[in-house]
């Protein structure tokens, strides 16, 4: 958090104190490569600690059987655990260098993980204590991205 203050800090403009909007141009493509090989190098992972780790994940381990009854496909749980991770750092990496081409990344953090929660609480309604305020954090931060993406889009327009 320190790290992004200061870097914004020493990134507005000079004259309107604002937030110099950035397009992310032909990078976007390294940043899909990147994604999607941390995506798959974090769902192998995932998948070989899952036996260890899921009895003390209540969550992953409720996703995880979801997912493997609805796709019958088994590492369809560490990979979408490993795309919010990976989603998640890659769209952080972009606001700290002010990318408006981050808020697609939150944007699909959001649903995959509004998707992962809807999965526990329907395949675990005794669930429904943490797993309703959990749903509802987790809308409300697609809400703020939406609106986020709509921002910022209309301020790399007028940059």
């Amino acid at each position: 958090q320190f790290f992004i203050y200061y870097s914004w800090r020493h990134q507005l403009h000079s004259e309107t104190q604002q937030v110099r909007v950035r397009r992310l141009g032909w990078h976007w493509l390294w940043v899909l490569v990147v994604v999607g090989v941390g995506v798959t190098a974090l769902a192998q992972m995932l998948n070989g600690l899952d036996g260890f780790i899921s009895d003390a994940l209540k969550r992953n381990s409720a996703v995880y059987e979801s997912l493997q009854t609805l796709t019958g496909f088994g590492l369809s749980g560490p990979l979408l655990e490993a795309s919010t991770v990976v989603l998640q750092i890659t769209a952080q990496l972009l606001m700290i260098r002010m990318f408006a081409a981050q808020w697609p990344f939150w944007i699909a953090t959001n649903v995959l993980t509004i998707f992962a929660w809807s999965l526990v609480l329907l395949t675990t309604p005794d669930s429904a204590p943490y797993a309703v305020p959990t749903l509802l954090m987790w809308i409300a931060f697609l809400i703020n991205s939406v609106y986020g993406a709509v921002s910022w889009h209309r301020g790399a327009k007028a940059a």
